[in-house]
This record gives structure tokens, C-alpha cells and sequence, in this order.
């Protein structure tokens, strides 16, 4: 759990496409996906305070 008490599913450490399938393994396990091209967005880090 994250100090706000939310999930926290840990960091994605390997994130590897090889033709149609994506590897991703982390803190959370392993997937393998196959499909075509994932699309990933990155939502922004929230604003330190103070800033």
C-alpha cells in the first residue's frame, strides 16, 4: 500500500516488444501480451508541495 493507502502494484521493470508479443515483468509478476502495437500513455506526476 502506498502511504494514501491506495494499491501500489510496484515498478514495471522490463517492458520488451518482440513481433507481436510484449513482455512486461515487475513487482507484480509477468505478462505476456500478444497483440498489435500497445499504446502507452504516461499520465503526469502530481505536483510536489510547494510547488
Amino acid at each position: 500500500m502506498d502511504p494514501d493507502g491506495s494499491i501500489d502494484y510496484g515498478n514495471i521493470d522490463v517492458f520488451v516488444r518482440s513481433g507481436r508479443t510484449t513482455r512486461i515483468d515487475g513487482e507484480f509478476g509477468s505478462l505476456l501480451v500478444e497483440s498489435d502495437a500497445p499504446k502507452v500513455e504516461l499520465d503526469p506526476l502530481p505536483a510536489s508541495p510547494g510547488n
